[in-house]
């Protein structure tokens, strides 16, 4: 749990009264790598960078799609394009959501 997460958890549990748990919560630190500036997940320039690529691949989707649709039509081997296509847009966007959440300090309990 990152610092942000630890300070809106113990701010839920003292406003239930619960303020010993609230303290608890507070107290924790945050060991390395396990986010809170321990360096393990990935950087705000890194995820905008990320934002960008996926923009550029829509964009460039929606620019070519008639030139793609054409090409993919002639039959035989290029039937690859479209699932290349999909492959890269599924790695990029990929990419960026999982470093989006993990900027936003949301991540998968463990």
């Amino acid at each position: 749990m990152d610092d942000m997460s630890k300070t809106f958890a113990a701010v839920a549990f003292a406003e239930e009264n619960e303020h010993e748990t609230a303290r608890a919560i507070a107290a924790e630190k945050t060991p390395a790598g396990k986010g809170g500036g321990g360096g393990s997940g990935p950087s705000v320039l890194w995820v905008v960078t990320l934002g960008v690529a996926v923009s550029a691949v829509y964009g460039l989707l929606f620019l070519w799609q008639e030139d793609i649709l054409r090409i993919t039509a002639r039959g035989s081997w290029t039937f690859i394009m479209p699932v290349a296509i999909a492959f890269i847009f599924s790695l990029v966007h990929g990419a960026f959501t999982s470093g989006l959440w993990t900027v936003c300090g949301l991540t998968a309990k463990k």
